[in-house]
C-alpha cells in the first residue's frame, strides 16, 4: 500500500472510531435504558442509572476524544494508534475470559468479539505499516507526551 493511500487509512480509521464512540457515547448518554437493554444490564435504581451514563456515556465520549486527538495533532498520531492496539487488545482478551465463563452457549457477545478482532487486527496493521513506511514523517511518537507538556 503505497503512503499516500496509507495516510488516507489511518485518517479513515480515526475518524470512524471517534464517530463510532461519539455514537455510543450519544446513546448511552441519552437513551441509557435503551442502551443498557440492548445490552443486558438492567437499571435498577436512579444510582444505577447515573453509573451507566458516567461510565458508559463518559467512557466512550474520553474514547471519542482520543481517537480525534490523533486526528487533529499529526504529533500523536502513532501514539493514537499505539492506544487502539492496546484497547482493541484488552477488549478482545476479556471477551474471550468472558466467553469461556459464560460458556459457548450462553455468550452473548458475539458481534462485539467480531467486531473488536477486527479492529484489533487493523489497528496492528496500522501501527506496523505506519511505522515500517515511516508514513507520518516528522511524528515523534518517542517523548511525545514530554513534547506536549513544553507547550
Amino acid at each position: 500500500m503505497g503512503k499516500t493511500y496509507l495516510k488516507y487509512f489511518v485518517k479513515s480509521f480515526l475518524i470512524l472510531n471517534a464517530l463510532m464512540y461519539l455514537g455510543f457515547s450519544s446513546y448511552c448518554s441519552f437513551y441509557p435504558a435503551e442502551a443498557a437493554g440492548a445490552l443486558g444490564i438492567e437499571l435498577l435504581d436512579q444510582k444505577g442509572l447515573v453509573e451507566f451514563i458516567t461510565v458508559y456515556g463518559g467512557l466512550e465520549f474520553a474514547l471519542c476524544v482520543v481517537f480525534s486527538c490523533g486526528l487533529f495533532k499529526e504529533n500523536l498520531t502513532k501514539d493514537v494508534l499505539l492506544f487502539s492496539v492496546v484497547l482493541y487488545g484488552s477488549l478482545v482478551t476479556f471477551r474471550i475470559v468472558a466467553l469461556i465463563f459464560t460458556g459457548l452457549e450462553n455468550y452473548g457477545g458475539y458481534p462485539y468479539l467480531i467486531a473488536e478482532t477486527l479492529f484489533y487486527i487493523v489497528s496492528q496493521y496500522l501501527v506496523l505499516s505506519v511505522t515500517s513506511h515511516d508514513v507520518l514523517a516528522g511524528c515523534k511518537t518517542e517523548n511525545s507526551f514530554k513534547n506536549q507538556a513544553e507547550i
